[in-house]
Order: structure tokens, then sequence, then C-alpha cells
């Protein structure tokens, strides 16, 4: 569940607050605006009779911080932007006679983000395989299971170490234990955000 809100927040923090079974991050976008956005389950959405306000009411309220921010903000979205029946996990890099690129192959938790740099990093690595293929320097077996096991090599490891940490995330006890954990070792904290993340795309020009 997406909105946009005008509100006094630093510009140069990323706010991630936890509520039963979900959590929800804040970050500036343009301008003076911010992007709200949370996840939680459908079993949350049903209890509350389907209706996303009164979701908010019962349960995202019961954090101080995000009642402040629903009671004090200014919306600038009549309704919010919602999206549904999310798979966050490893699918396939070919189905159908179809090469699979982004979330179609494989979408990374929303607590890890990067996405985007998944898509464009998967497009590169077909890419180059695909101008081998037709150059005639491999077949479209060969194509198929290299794309397989580069995209594996790349992104495995950050996705199910993303699906991990969401795990921890909606339940009160594990979420602190994990900050605490976190804070405790600084360099196990960089190490995870390194691990969710990837390395930099490398320039051949």
């Amino acid at each position: 569940v997406k909105y946009h809100l005008k509100a006094r927040l630093a510009e140069d923090v990323i706010e991630l607050h936890n509520f039963k079974d979900g959590y929800c991050g804040i970050s500036k976008i343009d301008g003076d605006k911010y992007c709200m956005c949370y996840i939680t389950t459908t079993q949350q959405l049903n209890e509350a009779g389907n209706d996303i306000k009164q979701l908010e009411r019962s349960i995202l309220y019961q954090n101080p911080h995000l009642k402040k921010y629903f009671e004090e903000s200014e919306f600038l979205f009549t309704k919010p932007v919602v999206i549904s029946k999310i798979a966050l996990n490893k699918k396939f890099t070919y189905q159908q006679q179809v090469f699979m690129l982004g979330d179609a192959a494989g979408a990374i938790a929303p607590l890890c983000g990067n996405g985007m740099s998944m898509a464009m990093r998967a497009s590169k690595i077909l890419s180059e395989n695909l101008i081998a293929y037709f150059n005639q320097e491999i077949s479209k077996e060969a194509l198929i299971k290299l794309y397989q096991k580069q995209w594996n090599q790349h992104f495995s490891l950050r996705i199910r170490i993303a699906y991990f940490l969401q795990q921890l995330f909606g339940k009160r006890y594990s979420t602190l234990l994990a900050l605490k954990i976190l804070h405790a070792f600084p360099r196990l904290f960089k190490q995870v955000i390194s691990l969710t993340h990837g390395k930099e795309i490398e320039s051949k020009a």
C-alpha cells in the first residue's frame, strides 16, 4: 500500500517502522514529497473488513510514529496505490520459450529494495549471452543454462537473505532481537546490507 505525502521529516533518512505482521517504509522523493509504503498480509486486511483505512486505524496506529504521520501529514493521493498477490521468491529464468528478467525471474523483498538494479543487471547478463548466441558462439541450450547459472550467481543468495530478513519484521520480538544484534556488530550489519544489494556493475567503456 503506497501513499505520497508532505511531512516534516529528515531528508537524508529512510525510516522503517514495524507493526503486527508488516512494516512501513518512508523516504524522500522529489521536492518536499515523501513516499510512504507498507506491506502486510491478506489476513490482516480480511480481518479489517477489506477496508484499508480500518486496517490502518486498527493495526498501523498501534505504532505511535505511524499514527502521528497518518494524522499530521498531508496525503497527496485521494486513494492509495495498492498491489497484492506478490510472490517474493525465486521463479524461473526461462519459461514457455521466454527469458525472464526483473521480478518475473525473482522478486527481492521490499525490505531490501533494489529491484530495478536487479532488473538492469539481469538485462546486461542476458544481453551479453544473447550476443554470443546470435554470433553462433553458443547454442540455445547453452544460452539457457548459462543465463540461469549467472542469474543464480548474482541474485540467488540476495533473494534468500532478503526473504529471511523479511520474516524477522512484523514480529515484535524477532525484530528487536535482530536490531540489537546488528547494532552490537556493525561489521555484520554492513555485510548484510552488502549481500542484499550486490556489487556495482562494471563498465567496459
